[in-house]
């Protein structure tokens, strides 16, 4: 183990394995100026190493694509990535501070805690950069980003001039409570412009953000209270139609128990109506089958009379029909024999007048 005393305070290390973990080959030029250290042990180990790669016959080899990179190619490599990467970008620090020396929860210690802040040098960072320009935008991103809090007066004003006099004009407008007037009637901006970039004083864009944040929080609560007005009506809306719905079918229950009621009402009044009928019409047929007998028999007896008097008249018509026949038969027989008789009679006068003439 040994120990290295940093800005921040003193830390031990532990130099187990570290030959195992690191076996790439040190640069020649970092061994000959570690060699030229003070320090004894350093100048000792480093001058051997030193001495064995010399004292090595290193035969030339064709290197190839595949050949591994050492662990410092890497570290650059990966460093020089890093660096693109933050220019690209607005890169944010974030440090973290141990609250006290016990690491337990809930607890804080300030005298621990300014002391990490000072010896990190978060302190006098601060106090330069409240100094200075902290911020920085560029023409176009500042434009975009705040060109919503200008009236439509002012964007037509910046249309006719050129990206950095519009962005000039529009943060004048916006930071003029921030304006330092001198009494020599000199004044301080809160930003300063560059070729590309502007440059923003302590807590100048921190205020332009919270304006920009008003503006949208203003238009975000317009547009939820639109929002939440059109669901309310959407959550009324279906609301009323199922109460109507509910209403509906609890009408149409009772209207349908009702016009049960009614039906059964009807049927029991309509089966007591057809029962009386039933019952007149019975006693109708009744007195229309008795009368029925009655006439029947009525009738049976006049017809029977009838029929009597029909028979004892076709009895004397037959007899006097009868009578008339037998008499004219009679008369037809009668006078037959009567001119039978007759002739007879001249036969036999005949008969005298012949024997008389014959005499």
């Amino acid at each position: 183990e040994f120990g290295v005393r940093h800005f921040a305070g003193p830390v031990t290390y532990d130099a187990h394995k570290f030959v195992e973990r690191n076996t790439d080959k040190l640069p020649q030029d970092l061994l000959a100026c570690a060699s030229k250290s003070n320090n004894d042990l350093i100048r000792d180990e480093l001058e051997r190493i030193l001495n064995a790669q010399n004292d090595e016959v290193v035969m030339p080899v064709r290197r190839t694509r595949s050949t591994n990179r050492t662990v410092l190619q890497k570290f650059q490599r990966q460093l020089r990535q890093l660096m693109r990467d933050m220019e690209d970008t607005r890169t944010r620090y974030i440090r973290c501070i141990k609250p006290n020396d016990k690491m337990v929860p809930r607890r804080t210690e300030h005298y621990t805690t300014m002391r990490q802040l000072e010896c990190a040098g978060l302190v006098t960072a601060i106090t330069i950069s409240r100094e200075s320009f902290p911020n920085k935008l560029g023409y176009d991103s500042t434009r975009d980003r705040f060109d919503c809090l200008m009236t439509d007066q002012d964007r037509q004003y910046m249309k006719g001039v050129d990206l950095r006099d519009a962005v000039q004009y529009m943060l004048t407008n916006l930071l003029f409570a921030m304006v330092e007037e001198h009494p020599n009637g000199t004044m301080t901006l809160p930003f300063a412009c560059g070729n590309t970039k502007i440059y923003f004083r302590a807590g100048a864009l921190e205020q332009l953000e919270t304006k920009r944040l008003d503006y949208f929080t203003t238009r975000v609560v317009v547009i939820q209270r639109w929002i939440r007005k059109l669901q309310a009506r959407a959550r009324y809306a279906e609301m009323r139609r199922a109460a109507i719905l509910m209403q509906a079918m609890v009408r149409g229950r009772l209207e349908w128990k009702r016009y049960t009621q009614r039906q059964s009402a009807a049927v029991t009044m309509q089966c007591w109506i057809r029962g009386r009928q039933a019952t007149t019409l019975v006693q109708q047929l009744r007195l229309n089958q008795a009368a029925t007998v009655i006439q029947a028999n009525h009738r049976r007896k006049v017809r029977r009379y009838e029929l009597r008097r029909w028979k004892r008249a076709a009895k004397i018509i037959q007899r006097a029909v009868r009578n008339k026949e037998k008499k004219d038969r009679m008369t037809a027989k009668l006078a037959t024999a009567v001119e039978e008789a007759r002739m007879d009679n001249k036969l036999l006068g005949l008969k005298e007048q012949v024997s008389d003439t014959a005499s």
